[in-house]
């Protein structure tokens, strides 16, 4: 059957949505042409056997309903293959059925075309509305991942080795200058000690490896100027 998008079709005691098909059925026929189901069971079985597989294959299929806790075949069929099968139901009552019948699968069909084309027209703007919003969340989820890592992100060991060197030379320059601090620590030792226990108050970290990798610039102006308190 032909392959259509269906978006809320309108309701129809006449024709009605199987997959993405237009169909009536052998129950509906049967019902509004005033015949026994199974007298158009054998009608249908007989057109089919006259239009060939191809044609059959495309237009009805079998399916089943229920009666009474009881499965029982029925034929759901395109408008193609409605029109075929009540050809020759030809009293003026049956001819006024099939105009109804017709007007039903024709508005059944402008309906469907009239919401396929709203929905083609409104897929680019929704398509980029779409594509923005989740561009927009993508973006954000990637900034929240890139605040995290860089709060949880540490100082790699050339940046290490930075600070490192640049406690060295701020001790050394303060030992060599200033003679109270000479005196207050005696050992050259303490005085490096020192500067380590204040930088990792200052940065609450356990080591200055653990440095924060936004605070690097902090960390080394910080050393850089260091000095020991109360001296």
């Amino acid at each position: 059957m032909s392959q259509l998008q269906i978006i809320q079709p309108p309701v129809s005691q006449l024709v009605f949505i199987e997959g993405n098909a237009i169909v009536t059925d052998s129950l509906t026929i049967a019902e509004m042409f005033v015949k026994r189901h199974d007298n158009v069971m054998s009608d249908i079985r007989t057109q089919m056997d006259y239009a060939g597989d191809e044609f059959s294959l495309l237009n009805f299929q079998e399916s089943n309903y229920r009666n009474r806790g009881k499965e029982y075949p029925k034929y759901n069929l395109t408008e193609e293959a409605f029109t075929l099968v009540v050809m020759s139901y030809n009293t003026k009552e049956a001819v006024q059925m099939k105009i109804k019948f017709i007007q039903e699968f024709k508005r059944m069909k402008e309906h469907i075309q009239k919401q396929n084309d709203q929905q083609k027209q409104m897929s680019p703007l929704k398509m980029i509305h779409t594509i923005s919003s989740e561009m927009m969340k993508q973006d954000e989820r990637l900034e929240t991942i890139e605040n995290k890592l860089n709060e949880k992100m540490t100082i790699d060991s050339y940046q290490q080795t930075t600070l490192l060197n640049a406690k060295l030379r701020r001790v050394e320059k303060l030992w060599g200058e200033e003679p109270k601090i000479r005196q207050a620590f005696e050992d050259k030792r303490f005085l490096h000690s020192r500067a380590w226990k204040d930088f990792k108050m200052a940065f609450v970290v356990p080591s200055y490896r653990d440095t924060k990798e936004k605070d690097f610039e902090e960390a080394l102006t910080y050393l850089k100027a260091w000095r020991p308190g109360l001296i």
